[in-house]
């Protein structure tokens, strides 16, 4: 081995684990598609309204039929005039309307709208192309609170006998903020009843729809209960758009491509643990009794508009007879600890992506902190120190490696060109010299290994942690999006080149050591589209590694020289 090859290779896996980090970030900050601007909702009687479609492969499970007294053929429900009034749970608030007898429009009191960021940066560029002649605000919010379900939403459609996803007109009774009780008549005598109550639980509701045949012969045909809302945008793990949502056979099912489903319902076969919409943060859901009453199809009524329902094929109803699907309403934040206590795998929702494990970890370990200090900021700065010293041997073994290796460069050199005609005694007398002086060349490697999945991990529960939302910390208003002032990008950058003067690249090839050289500029870019909590947690186990170094090179010992 020569004096490149002994160094060689933990450079070049440096090399490839800051490569592999720059393929992440470039891909997260620049290539994921974003979300777009706020447009306008669509009127509410879209929710209820949907053009038909058609429903296919028959679902199991269906639960045992309830005969009733021999029914009187009823007359359809006629096209009657909106009625709508206010629905109140806890921990969040909607509107009831007699159009589709649907909830809509929920809202989380506890929960601010999304915060914009406006970057400085960005605002000075639009001073100088004159696209602007405000002044800069870094964060801009709007007053309303946040919503788990759009006011062009609809929660708990429901139809059957028919082919295709359309509720219609309701007569409303015994109507509230605690209590809503819809019924219509299909134009073939298909009562449908729904009964509508909040929970004493925080976010919880409950939602009973009742199928009854009105008509003096039998009925035949699907049954279905479903969740839809208005959808925009592309869908990505780094957008915060709305999509409809589900659990299927314990797995998580998100409709982020509308075109797939657009006319065309897709089926997934499976017991159903929940359907819905949900965004980054928020969650509106109908939770099944019975997971096998019906089989999940996803269907966009147009490209604006999608849902999920729960379909039950193939039912048949004589008169007087009645089923019924009973299910429990979630519509609140995407708290995993809380979602994990409530069950029926609504911790599904929560995507923490790559080393969701990590994550959860690091989540745990934050909240932890939280208790204590009251702020996610100084939470992250005290995760930061955790990791430090949970690693320090490790990593203090792996600096003082790295410190030795520079120190005997000059016997690397003078064994390289001792034995160049002879590459096995080269590799031989390096070994040895690695082992006399206790060196392991791939040393420095394991704790750049270890920070990549922290970081990552980190990563995502800033991106999908409602914990964090709205997480403020000094001049950060939302720890949770990017630095509008630039600081701590700008803090990355130097922190990072301090690091490398400390670290001479001794022994590094011309290309590896160009490229390590432009790394700190490399980190700068990429650190302006991540979240500032990221930052925070950078900028921090830099200083303490910065510190760490300087400790072990004050106390180095003077170079050996070459027999």
């Amino acid at each position: 081995m020569n004096e490149t090859g002994s160094t060689g290779n933990e450079t070049r896996a440096i090399v490839a684990i800051l490569l592999s980090l720059a393929v992440f970030w470039i891909w997260s900050s620049w290539l994921a598609p974003k979300p777009p601007a706020p447009t306008p909702e669509p009127s509410p009687e879209a929710s209820a309204e949907a053009p038909e479609g058609p429903l296919t492969p028959p679902s199991e499970g269906l639960t045992e039929p309830a005969v009733a007294e021999p029914a009187v053929a009823e007359a359809p429900t006629p096209v009657l005039p909106e009625e709508k009034g206010a629905f109140q749970a806890q921990g969040w608030n909607g509107e009831w309307t007699t159009r589709g007898g649907v909830i809509r429009g929920l809202e989380l009191p506890d929960y601010p709208s999304s915060t914009e960021v406006h970057t400085l940066y960005g605002w000075i560029w639009d001073r100088i192309r004159g696209r602007t002649t405000e002044a800069w605000h870094p964060y801009e919010q709007s007053a309303e609170p946040a919503r788990a379900l759009s006011a062009a939403g609809a929660m708990g459609l429901a139809g059957g006998m028919e082919t295709g996803f359309r509720d219609g007109d309701y007569v409303a009774s015994e109507t509230g903020e605690n209590q809503a009780v819809f019924q219509r008549v299909t134009p073939v005598g298909l009562r449908i009843v729904k009964t509508w109550n909040p929970s004493t639980e925080p976010y919880l509701g409950r939602l009973v729809v009742r199928f009854e045949n009105t008509a003096t012969s039998p009925l035949t045909g699907p049954l279905w209960v479903g969740v839809a809302d208005h959808v925009e945008g592309t869908a990505s793990r780094y957008a915060n758009v709305s999509r409809p949502a589900s659990v299927v056979d314990g797995s998580l099912e998100t409709e982020d491509k509308i075109k797939d489903i657009l006319g065309t319902p897709v089926i997934r076969p499976g017991p159903v643990s929940w359907i819905g919409s949900g965004s980054r943060y928020f969650l509106a859901a109908l939770i099944p009794e019975d997971p096998a009453w019906g089989t999940l199809t996803a269907y966009a009524q147009s490209e604006d508009h999608a849902g999920v329902y729960l379909v039950a094929q193939d039912v048949t109803l004589a008169p007087g007879q009645a089923r019924e699907i009973a299910f429990d309403v979630y519509c609140g934040p995407k708290s995993h600890k809380l979602l994990a206590k409530i069950g029926h795998d609504l911790d599904r929702s929560v995507q923490f992506g790559w080393f969701g494990f990590f994550a959860r970890i690091l989540l745990w370990l934050m909240q932890a902190f939280q208790t204590v200090l009251k702020n996610w900021g100084l939470s992250i700065i005290a995760l930061t120190v955790f990791v430090k010293l949970a690693f320090y041997p490790l990593t203090q073994s792996s600096m003082r490696s790295s410190r030795t290796m520079q120190r005997i460069q000059p016997l690397l050199t003078a064994i390289k060109e001792k034995y160049k005609d002879d590459r096995d005694l080269q590799t031989q007398e390096t070994m040895k010299l690695f082992k006399e002086h206790k060196v392991n060349p791939l040393g420095g490697c394991l704790p750049m290994l270890i920070q990549l999945p922290v970081w990552i991990a980190l990563y995502n529960v800033l991106l999908y942690s409602v914990d964090l939302y709205h997480s403020r910390f000094l001049v950060w208003r939302d720890l949770t999006t990017s630095d509008p002032y630039a600081v701590l990008p700008i803090l990355v950058g130097v922190l990072m080149f301090l690091q490398q003067k400390m670290t001479p690249m001794t022994g590094m090839d011309p290309t590896q050591a160009k490229m390590m050289r432009w790394m700190p500029l490399i980190f700068v870019f990429f650190m302006f589209g991540f979240p500032s909590g990221l930052g925070i947690y950078i900028v921090v186990n830099s200083v303490l590694s910065i510190l760490q170094q300087w400790f072990i090179n004050r106390g180095g010992r003077p170079a050996p020289k070459p027999a």
